[in-house]
């Protein structure tokens, strides 16, 4: 599949999470359709990891799926939460995608790390 294919798709699904979120919060508490559209989403996405995996030890495995699980209850959760009790979707995105700069400017000036000027 195409590059330019796969990188739409994933914009289209990564923002339809906040409006999806915000509608589906009127019939379903919010944590539970962020644990279904969590475990759908790995479902349909473990058939292109799976090779890269597989060579993988286990406790490196253990810690990466600790680190996302911390990562989706921290900010997804707090997201969908925010939503719940009436704030905008837009706004939750906006907020939401500031978290890299954020993360940038906590290192950069808390923690005193240097990033590398290249991606």
């Amino acid at each position: 599949m195409p590059r330019i294919v796969l990188e739409a798709a994933m914009v289209v699904t990564w923002s339809s999470g906040f409006v999806g979120m915000r509608f589906s919060a009127d019939y379903a508490p919010v944590f539970l359709v962020v644990l279904w559209r969590f475990i759908a989403l790995s479902i349909v996405l473990f058939p292109f990891v799976c090779r890269e995996i597989s060579g993988t030890s286990a406790r490196n495995l253990t810690r990466q799926a600790m680190i996302g699980a911390l990562a989706m209850a921290g900010y997804l959760a707090g997201v969908a939460r925010g939503i719940e009790l009436g704030v905008p979707a837009g706004l939750a995105a906006l907020i939401a995608d500031l978290l890299p700069v954020g993360t940038v400017i906590v290192s950069t000036f808390i923690l005193r790390t240097r990033s590398s000027r290249t991606v």
